[in-house]
Parts: structure tokens; C-alpha cells; sequence
């Protein structure tokens, strides 16, 4: 659920609210932030947001907020602006945290219908908002839930998939082994909570150009659940900032994302973020990895030895694609191979000194390496 003190979209939901500061009343007339159904990821882009630049947002802070949240309360109005988490209440009283600063409230009033939420802050501002609808993420259908912008391009950041559950990659089914107990290979062995992991995906849209240096990325978004002990990969609910990021709500925390490449936008210590093979991986790798026993050493010989075909086949490709090019456009072609070569090393930077996150490294890298090939393999044909 998302409050919000200023909405931006065609299709808010208009519902009064009031922020009563230090006793002095002060009118807002906009109020809740999406009547909050997600867009389909077919389906046409949402109305025109405000510049990214303008986004009240600290581009700083931290990407994690250890707190269970039912409801979000955006108040875009404050010098800072602010997030406030608020708990599922009990007995008609919720808790909350303010994202960004940690500052915490013990009593917010909640009505026994639920319809309105009422608390101050530690400065004397009074807070009070009529409920719109819970903007959780639709588990039986992939929608767009954020975006990236940048200028006239961009690109779609889609959630509701589950491996082996309508996953797509490219256009086409990916090969993906969601067979039970194959999801512990994600987790480095661990169990996942749900049968097969939920997966979240970059993708380009129809509606506009994507940025040059656009990669389709297939990510699983964990949190491990202590009490179950098993990482979680289902996304509750998803909030679109507007300057590229994101907020994803887990079991137990909430996160702040980059729409560019679904990464932690600050320090996020408890994210356990896997890159997800897809069908560009050759069938004796995954027997590889099956035969491996999740054996970290193995797994490592069977990531090396799949890096090496690939290695060759993106250079195949991209040899016959510059060959096939004029001279006067090889050169644009090499400067995007070079930059996809740094948004990979980027991108693929192991966390720490670990073998889980060298492994994890590893076979970013190797997904990475097999979808560029891919990607170059589809200009050819064209």
C-alpha cells in the first residue's frame, strides 16, 4: 500500500489527505500515488512523470531498512523528502520508520476498517491519509512495476516471473532447471522458500529506444528469512521513486534498487542478488553443474570451462559482425564492445573475498559473456 503527500500519474486516485504542521493546517490536494494497478508489460507506458532530476529523492543513503512493512507513506513535500515504512497494525495501532534518516514512530493510529493511517513525527508534523489499494506485485502475471529513463530511452524493470513458471528471456523460454530441490544451486546450496525462485528482469520496451548500452538482465532479488530459514525471492510490493530506483518490500525488510542494472543502490548487506542463466548456456554446462553436487570447486571447473566456449563464440561473432559492417560504422561498433566489456566487469565485481561471492562473480561474468554472443549472433542474422 503507498500514500503519497504529491502524486505525478494520470490515474491517481484522489482521495483527500491532510499534513497538519506543528497545528497549523496546510492543504495538499494531490494524494495517493497510483490507484495502483501495475502496467502490463504489453500493455501502453504511463502517463509522463517528472524529470528524473526533479525527484526529491536523496541520490545517497541507505539501500536497506530492516523493518516489515504493509504500507508505504511518501511525503514529497518535506526539505527532505521522506519514506515512511508502516507495520501491519495490531489492535488498531502500527509502527513506523522513515527510510532514509531511521527516525521511528511507536503509535500510528490505524482505523478499525483500516481506510486511515494517523501519526506525528519527531519534529510535531501530524500525518494523516485515506487508504488507496495495496500496490503488491501480481504473482500470476509479469508487469512492468519501475523503470529506466533517460531522456528518450529506457527500458522496463518487469517482476512476477518465477523460473520454470512462464520465464522468458529474449522472447524465448529459457532453459532453466526449476525441477525441486535444483533451486538450492542459486543459493549456494541453502534452501529457497519458494519452489522456484521469482525472478526480476530489465526489458526494453516497444513504447521507446532503450539507452545504448541496454542489457537484458534476469535477476533473483533474496532475503533471507530467518524464521524458515530459506531465502526468500517473492516480492511483496514495489514502489517506483521516478529517478531510477526502486523500493522492493521482502518478508522482513525493504530495499532501495537501480532500475539500471538492479543493483543495491547504497549499502544492502543482507541482498543476496544471483544473476540468472538463461538458454544461452550450452546443455553440458547444466549437466555440468548437476554432476558437481553443488561441490563449489566443480562448480567453479564447470563455469570455467562453459566461459571458454563462450569467450569464442562472442568472438566469432563479433568478428563477422564488424567484417560485415562499413568502416565507417566498425568503429561505433568497437566503442560499444568496449563499454558492454566495463558495464560487465561493473556489474560482475565480487561483494568480497568469499568463494560464495567469487563463485557468484564468476558466473556473472559467464551469463554476461553467453547473452553478448547472443546478442550479436541475432545482429548477424538480421
Amino acid at each position: 500500500m503507498i500514500f503519497d503527500t504529491l502524486g505525478t500519474e494520470a490515474n491517481l486516485s484522489m482521495d483527500g489527505i491532510s499534513l497538519i504542521r506543528k497545528g497549523s493546517l496546510r492543504a495538499i490536494t494531490l494524494a495517493c500515488m497510483f490507484a495502483c494497478t501495475p502496467t502490463l508489460a504489453s500493455s501502453a507506458p504511463a502517463a509522463s512523470r517528472l524529470p528524473v532530476a526533479e525527484q526529491p529523492w536523496p541520490t545517497n543513503g541507505p539501500a536497506q531498512r530492516d523493518f516489515p512493512t504493509a504500507q508505504f507513506y511518501l511525503d514529497k513535500t518535506s526539505r527532505p523528502a521522506r519514506i515512511w515504512l508502516i507495520s501491519a497494525p495490531l489492535g488498531g495501532v502500527a509502527r513506523a520508520v522513515e527510510f532514509f534518516s531511521g527516525e521511528q514512530v511507536d503509535t500510528v493510529s490505524v482505523t478499525t476498517d483500516g481506510k486511515r493511517v494517523t501519526f506525528f513525527d519527531s519534529h510535531g508534523y501530524r500525518y494523516s491519509e485515506v487508504k488507496t489499494f495495496a500496490y503488491t506485485v501480481n504473482l500470476d502475471q509479469p508487469s512492468t512495476y519501475a523503470a529506466w529513463q533517460s531522456g528518450d530511452a529506457g527500458h522496463d524493470v518487469v517482476f512476477g516471473a518465477a523460473l520454470g513458471v512462464g520465464y522468458v528471456s529474449n522472447g524465448e523460454r529459457a532453459l532453466l532447471d526449476a525441477s525441486p530441490g535444483k533451486e538450492k544451486k542459486y543459493f549456494s546450496g541453502q534452501a529457497s522458500c519458494e519452489p522456484q525462485p521469482y525472478v526480476v528482469e530489465t526489458r526494453g520496451t516497444r513504447y521507446q529506444d532503450t539507452e545504448k548500452d541496454f542489457i537484458e538482465r534476469a535477476k533473483i532479488l533474496a532475503d533471507f528469512d530467518r524464521t524458515r530459514a530459506c531465502w526468500t525471492s517473492k516480492p511483496l510490493q514495489v514502489v517506483d521513486l521516478e529517478d531510477n530506483t526502486f523500493l522492493l518490500s521482502t518478508q522482513d525488510r525493504v530495499f532501495r534498487i537501480n532500475s539500471k542494472d538492479v543493483t543495491p543502490s547504497g549499502l544492502a548487506p543482507d541482498l543476496k542478488i544471483v544473476d540468472v542463466p538463461t538458454g544461452d548456456l550450452s546443455t553440458s554446462f547444466y549437466a555440468c553443474v548437476e554432476a558437481s553436487n553443488g561441490v563449489t570447486a566443480a562448480l567453479n571447473d564447470c563455469i570455467g570451462t562453459e566461459h571458454d566456449a563462450q569467450d569464442k563464440r562472442l568472438n566469432v561473432a563479433y568478428r563477422r559482425l564488424r567484417d560485415s559492417l562499413a568502416p565507417e560504422l566498425r568503429t561505433s561498433l568497437r566503442d560499444e564492445e568496449r563499454g558492454w566489456i566495463v558495464a560487465r566487469d561493473r556489474d560482475c565485481a565480487a561483494d568480497g573475498g568469499g568463494t560464495g561471492s567469487l563463485l557468484d562473480a564468476n558466473q556473472c561474468v559467464l551469463n554476461q559473456t553467453a547473452r553478448r554472443a547472443s546478442v550479436l549472433e541475432a545482429r548477424l542474422a538480421r
